[in-house]
This record gives C-alpha cells, sequence and structure tokens, in this order.
C-alpha cells in the first residue's frame, strides 16, 4: 500500500492504501455506534427522559429510519466525489449529535437523531461501496466487522456509567467527537465518483440478477441479519431486567 505522504491529488487516492483501509474501518464504527449500543441508548431514554417504552423505541425508531434513508440516499448520489459525500455525511451526523446535546424537548430530539441516522446511513453505505473497490473486500470487510464489534463493546460498558454520572447529553457529545476526528480521514477517500456511477443501466443489469435479485437477495440478508441482532438486544436486555427485581 502507498505512502499517505505521496497522496498528492485525487488521482492518488488509491482505494487500497492502508490508510483509506483505516479509514473505513473507522467511519463504519463510528456509523453504527448508536445501533449497537441500541438497548443504552433505548434505556436512557426512559430513565433521564422518562419516555414510555413505547415512545423510547419510537424515538430509536426515527433514527433508524433516517439511517435507512441516509442509506437509499447513497445510491442516488453515485455520480457524486466520495470525498465529498462523506464530508457532507460527517457533518451531519456532527450537527445532529450536537443538536441532539443541547434539546430538551422530546419533538425536537426525536428530529434531531432521525437527521443525525441520515448522515450516518450515508456514511456507512459509503464506506461499502469502497470496500467494494479493494484488492481484497474480504479481508477488509472483516476488519469493518472488527472495528465496529470493538466500538460497540467499548459503548456498551462506558455508556452506562456515562449516562449515569453526567447524563444523554454526554454520550451525544462523545458522538459529536468521534464524528468530528473523521473529519482527519476524508482526505483518503477518492475525489472521483464510484465507478458504478459511469455505467450504463442495462449493463448494470445484466450482470448478476438484476434489479429484482439484487432486492431479493438484499431482503433475504436483511431477515437473517436483523434477527440475530434482535437475540443480542433480548440477552442484554435480560440481566437488566432480572437485577431490577
Amino acid at each position: 500500500m502507498s505512502d499517505p505522504g505521496a497522496i498528492n491529488g485525487p488521482s492518488a487516492t488509491d482505494s487500497n492504501d492502508r490508510w483509506t483501509v483505516f479509514s473505513v474501518v473507522a467511519g463504519s464504527a463510528v456509523a453504527l455506534l448508536v445501533l449497537l449500543t441500541g438497548p443504552i441508548i433505548v434505556g436512557a431514554y426512559v430513565t433521564t427522559l422518562g419516555l414510555s417504552e413505547r415512545l423510547a423505541g419510537l424515538m430509536f425508531s426515527l433514527e433508524m429510519l433516517g439511517f435507512t434513508f441516509g442509506a437509499l440516499a447513497m445510491f442516488a448520489a453515485l455520480s457524486a466525489k466520495r470525498r465529498h459525500v462523506v464530508t457532507v455525511a460527517l457533518a451531519i451526523m456532527v450537527g445532529g449529535n450536537v443538536l441532539s446535546m443541547l434539546t430538551e424537548v422530546t419533538v425536537l430530539l426525536a428530529a434531531c437523531r432521525f437527521f443525525t441516522g441520515i448522515g450516518a446511513g450515508i456514511l456507512m453505505t459509503m464506506t461499502v461501496l469502497v470496500i467494494g473497490l479493494m484488492r481484497n473486500p474480504d479481508s477488509v470487510y472483516g476488519l469493518w466487522t472488527i472495528g465496529q464489534l470493538a466500538l460497540g463493546a467499548t459503548g456498551l460498558i462506558a455508556f452506562p456509567p456515562i449516562i449515569e454520572t453526567l447524563g444523554l447529553p454526554a454520550v451525544f457529545a462523545i458522538l459529536a467527537i468521534l464524528s468530528a476526528l473523521l473529519f482527519s480521514t476524508t482526505r483518503f477517500y477518492s475525489l472521483f465518483p464510484h465507478p458504478l456511477a459511469s455505467r450504463p443501466h442495462k449493463t448494470v443489469l445484466e450482470q448478476g440478477y438484476g434489479w429484482a435479485g439484487s432486492a431479493s437477495q438484499a431482503f433475504s440478508s436483511t431477515t437473517r441479519a436483523r434477527p440475530g441482532c434482535g437475540y443480542t438486544w433480548n440477552a442484554l436486555a435480560f440481566p437488566g431486567n432480572c437485577s431490577q427485581r
């Protein structure tokens, strides 16, 4: 992999550069941190904001809805320069988390979390698209997953005492800081659009299963992966429920 000091222009930004690998691993971990610490965040909505469990779940669902919209928007932005897309996504995440930290109105907080989710969805999807351009995408995807799990585990350990001591705004402040730190990685994303943007739709459809097959595979993957996340959340919730009895 090339030396980051040799990067002098957009044409020199190599998708296989070790700093680009680090950028996508760190970016995806921060983008998915709220999702991976979902039980802690939802619990904090109940204990610190006084929301019912239903409303707390709804607020978290709104953030995931924003995440979904961000991911879908990324496919409409394939012709945009990757570095600029990442910069916009990080700006949304920083702004959303800062506003979440400052607001005390539940409706406004829900809007801020939805807004933040859009940025996180864009960033996460961009990291996946960049990994697909790399020389060894399978290996990098493994690192991508490890980074998410490592930061998620750290959040599950660190967030409860932080919320108990400093309150939920402290968590939003941490998320804003982590997102802001990622601005230093934007220069390791190419200034060129994704290669798929220059392919005719007919050529893309002729490869693999086409749009219908791709949608089917995406639905199948989601229905297999999301229950696993749900089971993990239930396992995390049971000890907390037991300790309250």
